[in-house]
């Protein structure tokens, strides 16, 4: 049997480069070809892709800590495997090897810079490099090691010129000593790389950068009133501040950056960090130092920090005024007040569609011990609510200012449920009123209004594919008995408050219809608190259960 050559598509355009300076890609195996080794590859592509799906970057990056477990080193493993099956695997499976980097250790990136330099062999063909589309970067420089940290770090920049997300969060050993900021800083990785990596740096959409406070004259290689830096193609930035004093980095971005393009802008703390819930920024300049130089042109606005020290909160409406074309916002009711439509004249914003406010608990619930809500949330819902102002607004979030991607009633203490439960209620259904939907996270409704239950985000408005969490074995079902009760005269399903009044996911109490009133002190469930003697005896009860279990099965055995 001859050999069958192996055609190329559009789809496997990335490899061409890859497969330059190499013998034709075609199937030449001693024995005759099997099945899979005749597939076109425009299907090898569709099962490849489909195969290697198993890590979704999009949800977080993967985890230093966790070894080789994680999805990303799994995904990394069936990438390789799939390399090494055959010639025609290996040109297709080496684009979806190299789109996605990460590096956790700096000899990963000692290594990664030399196999992309030998994959060239001395500039003959284009090698892996074009191949590389995104580079996450999370690992600890050693003392002693800033010299080997920037050389290299340029060096990627230079050979990567087709890459599109730069995150890049390297860790410190000593943060605070001056002099290795400034070496090391990104915006002196930027100035070395300038003239040498143009073409990468004007191939970035979306990078993660690093801020630094602003570096002396002795630490700069050129002066900066004399550095312009333009991304062309620059969408989406993230500003990373490690420390609070880091936020003057921003003055750099202002004053050199030339981003014609930028439609978000993220100014936060790393995740996982111990500023990732308490950034503050002490001087605002700073802040309105970007967003004057840049805030036309943003769509989307996110500030991560959560309040300013010594009395220097300002209103939201000064944010507003730098950003006329903002559709999407996100910020802390602790770092910025509302403005109260019936005591300043501001506005209108027409474009701004989505507001997110990050508060706490105690904005939404009531205690014994804290019977007054903090005004600062409510001030956000008046605000919100007026029409003349806002008139665009479709969507207000409420997140935990702490613990952003847990739900509400995650954090809120069950003895608050009801009240908290009553508050958003009332809110919701002023809201709904003006055509503005109260939402939790990932926009689950948290309060619907009427005689609907509070279902929050457990309303199944998410794909299967996309609820990775969920035992299909836990999901429940109605009956048979149910769906007989439930079918009317007219042969009507059940009605779909029994497939949700009772989810047994849902921890918010429910709304009683009219005429009805609550559950009985003798009705309710009793809960135990943590550590409690009766907590330890049902702990200590099934400890002994479990033994019990054990040693029947030992002597069956």
């Amino acid at each position: 049997m001859s050999p069958m050559p192996i055609s190329k598509s559009a789809e496997d355009s990335e490899a061409d480069d890859l497969t330059a300076g190499m013998a034709t890609c075609k199937i030449s195996p001693s024995r005759g070809s099997c099945f899979i080794e005749r597939l076109p590859v425009e299907v090898l592509l569709h099962m490849l892709a489909f195969v290697t799906s198993e890590f979704d970057p999009s949800r977080q990056e993967p985890s230093i800590d966790i070894g080789d477990c994680n999805p990303w080193a799994k995904d990394l493993r069936t990438k390789k495997v799939l390399n090494r099956v055959c010639r025609s695997w290996h040109d297709i499976a080496t684009p979806y090897l190299y789109d996605r980097i990460y590096l956790h250790r700096i000899g990963q990136l000692v290594a990664l810079v030399k196999v992309l330099e030998k994959s060239t062999f001395g500039g003959q063909r284009a090698g892996y490099a074009p191949l590389i589309h995104h580079i996450h970067g999370r690992f600890l420089v050693p003392p002693n090691w800033e010299d080997i940290y920037d050389r290299y770090v340029v060096r990627l920049l230079e050979l990567c010129d087709s890459v599109w997300t730069f995150s890049w969060r390297p860790v410190w050993r000593y943060p605070n000593i001056e002099p290795v900021l400034a070496q090391c800083s990104w915006v002196n990785i930027m100035l070395l790389a300038v003239l040498s990596a143009r073409q990468t740096l004007g191939s970035l959409r979306k990078p993660t950068l690093p801020l630094n406070r602003s570096r002396s004259q002795d630490h700069m290689p050129v002066p900066e009133a004399d550095f312009k830096l333009t991304l062309e193609n620059l969408e989406d930035l993230t500003c990373e501040a490690s420390e609070p004093v880091h936020i003057e980095g921003l003055s750099i971005i202002a004053s050199s950056f030339i981003m014609p393009k930028i439609r978000k802008l993220k100014i936060d703390a790393p995740p996982n960090s111990p500023l990732a819930a308490n950034l503050k920024v002490s001087d605002p300049q700073f802040i309105y130092g970007i967003l004057e130089t840049h805030g036309a042109k943003l769509s989307s606005l996110t500030l991560g920090f959560h309040w300013m020290t010594n009395g220097m909160m300002k209103c939201v409406s000064s944010i507003l005024d730098l950003t006329p074309a903002l559709k999407e916002l996100q910020l802390s009711s602790f770092a910025f007040n509302a403005f109260n439509p019936d005591h300043v004249v501001a506005g209108p914003y027409p474009n701004l569609q989505k507001l997110k406010v990050l508060s706490t608990v105690w904005c939404i619930a009531t205690s014994d011990r804290s019977p007054n809500r903090s005004a600062h949330l409510e001030n956000y819902l008046v605000m919100a609510a007026d029409r003349k102002a806002l008139p665009s607004l479709r969507t207000v979030g409420l997140l935990d200012r702490v613990f952003a991607s847990v739900p509400l009633d995650g954090i809120i203490p069950l003895p608050s449920h009801q009240s908290a439960y009553t508050y958003l209620s009332e809110w919701a259904e002023k809201l709904s009123k003006r055509g503005i939907t109260l939402v939790d996270v990932d926009d689950e409704i948290i309060a619907p209004t009427g005689s609907g239950r509070w279902i929050g985000r457990f309303v199944p408005s998410r794909s299967l594919e996309e609820d990775v969490h969920s035992d299909l074995d836990d999901l429940s079902f109605p009956s048979d008995d149910e769906e007989e009760e439930g079918e009317g005269e007219e042969g009507q399903g059940v009605d779909d408050e029994l497939y949700y009044e009772s989810s047994e996911y849902s921890s918010w109490d429910s709304e009683p219809e009219d005429g009805e009133s609550d559950s009985t002190p003798e009705e309710e469930e009793a809960y135990s608190d943590v550590g409690s003697t009766e907590a330890m005896e049902i702990f200590e009860n099934s400890l002994d259960a479990s033994d019990d279990e054990d040693l029947d099965v030992t002597d069956s055995e």
